[in-house]
């Protein structure tokens, strides 16, 4: 991976910490040390709120970037951690032509995790609007597992079971830039986009199925993928310095 990113971020903070304990050598009583950031003006704390178009209807999808944590190192230096988890069961019934008794299911259980810490680096102030660059390393898995019980797949069946297993893992690289724009003290919106590269694994895709004491089994190889995109996902953040 490409190290020297994140090495490059962090010389403002070791330049700076370089002066000032060259100055505070031979400048003590010249020049005082500069103070140091208050420790609850150190973090800050976001989520993301995304716009969507659906049936030509507009919504709002809150927290649908999970959260992301920054944390000062010094003025224009910040540690950040993304992490977003996501659980989602889905159940369908479907009855029998003939038997309004007779009723099958699927149940669908989908999950997902990521984890992305990085570290970006502000570049002054314009007012309340303060800009920056950054880098962040993305990484998680998601999975998808389909549970059948008297349905195959088109209409009810008495008698068949079956399940389908998917899963895969990623990662990647991301460049970022971004605005924080400060509202109110403490309070403050944003916009970030960059360059994605995103590598992902899928594993063996798991067929099974028992027809009435017929085992059937079908494992489909998994694959690798990659991808680079532009992002400006999510739409909008907002986010609070604490």
């Amino acid at each position: 991976m490409k190290i020297w990113i994140p090495i490059l971020l962090l010389l403002p903070c070791l330049h700076g910490l370089a002066q000032t304990q060259a100055q505070t050598q031979t400048q003590t009583q010249i020049q005082p040390t500069k103070k140091a950031i208050p420790f609850e003006d150190r973090w800050m704390i976001e989520t993301g709120i995304n716009l969507s178009l659906r049936d030509t209807v507009v919504g709002f999808h809150l927290l649908s970037d999970g959260l992301n944590i920054r944390y000062l190192l010094c003025k224009d230096v910040a540690l950040r951690l993304g992490f977003n988890a996501f659980h989602h069961t889905h159940q369908q019934t479907f009855g029998s032509d003939s038997v309004a008794s007779q009723v099958g299911d699927e149940i669908a259980y989908i999950d997902m995790f990521t984890i992305s810490p990085g570290i970006q680096k502000y570049f002054g102030h314009w007012g309340r609007i303060r800009p920056y660059v950054g880098v962040s390393f993305p990484f998680g898995h998601s999975g998808e597992r389909d549970a059948y019980h008297d349905f195959d797949g088109t209409s009810f069946k008495s008698g068949f079971t079956a399940s389908y297993v998917n899963n895969d893992v990623f990662y990647g690289i991301n460049l970022l830039s971004g605005v924080d724009w400060t509202l109110i003290k403490g309070l403050y919106v944003g916009f970030e986009a960059g360059l994605q590269w995103n590598w992902e694994r899928y594993r063996d895709i798991v067929f099974e199925s028992n027809d009435n004491g017929v085992i059937f089994k079908r494992v489909s190889p998994g694959a690798r993928h990659f991808q680079m995109n532009l992002f400006n996902d999510p739409f909008l953040r907002i986010g609070y310095r604490l």
